[in-house]
């Protein structure tokens, strides 16, 4: 697989969001990158450029799970309601600390989620994100 076009990750923690964004760069995974730290802020975003940029709208998305104004499945709620011909070809990864087995199994059966990435984001990681992507 070669480089996506455009990356999106929601995590509340800044140093989570560099470490991705220094990876993302180093492994050449994605043309442009675009973080946020509050999952409101991406879902406000996401819905403006599904209407105004629907081109621009993103292939992927890292969304963590726990976040304080809005978790990551309170998020996907959110997300559900944007226009499926512009998200249809967004793929989800959920990435998270969390090794809460109700969070792995959830992830695993919801059908938003491509799949779970447990942090910290590593190379190794994100080749096996690349590897899902290509599949």
């Amino acid at each position: 697989m070669g480089k996506i076009n455009y990356l999106v990750v929601i995590d509340d923690n800044p140093g989570n969001n560099l470490i991705c964004r220094i990876l993302v760069q180093n492994e050449a995974f994605a043309n442009e990158f675009k973080d946020f730290l509050s999952p409101m802020e991406a879902i406000d975003y996401l819905k403006k450029i599904a209407v105004e940029h629907k081109e621009a709208f993103p292939e992927v998305i890292f969304l963590d799970i726990n976040m304080p104004e809005m978790d990551g499945w309170e998020f996907l709620n959110s997300f559900r309601e944007l226009p499926s011909e512009v998200t249809k070809n967004c793929k989800i990864f959920m990435v998270s600390s969390s090794i809460y087995s109700k969070d792995l199994e959830r992830a695993a059966t919801h059908d938003l989620i491509t799949g779970f990435i447990t942090k910290p984001l590593t190379t190794e990681r994100l080749a096996e994100v690349k590897e899902q992507l290509s599949s």
